[in-house]
């Protein structure tokens, strides 16, 4: 994720009603490479934004990404798990609460120009 991009969605975070935080606490696990500070910027923007962020350091993401059925050329540097769906990538925090609030019938969503909706579910 390009730094500028992150510091936009970090900044819509700030700018939401209530800084952006959720009803309730949304629980969200992360399963991100120890040495990727993106991916620790993107789990602490998620942090802030109200949910309940479970951080896992993996050396090897394949098996994680494998399990939740994410398409191989559609892996991003990250995992994410909130309820029945998977991110992957650095998914903009507007399309994350779109997903929670709306429930469609997918597995998940891919950062990327826009969140894509990966497959159905």
């Amino acid at each position: 994720m390009h730094r500028i991009s992150f510091i936009s969605m970090a900044a819509s975070v700030l700018a939401l009603p209530g800084g952006g935080a959720l009803a309730g606490p949304a629980k969200m696990t992360v399963h991100k490479d120890p040495n990727c500070g993106c991916c620790n910027e993107w789990s602490k923007a998620m942090a802030a934004a109200g949910f309940s962020v479970d951080a896992r350091d993996a050396d090897d993401l394949a098996p994680v990404k494998a399990r939740l059925g994410a398409p191989a050329d559609l892996e991003g540097c990250h995992t994410a798990v909130v309820e029945k769906y998977y991110l992957e990538g650095h998914v903009p925090l507007a399309a994350v609460q779109r997903l929670l609030r709306e429930r469609p019938p997918l597995r998940g969503l891919r950062a990327g120009h826009a969140a894509r909706f990966i497959g159905d579910g």
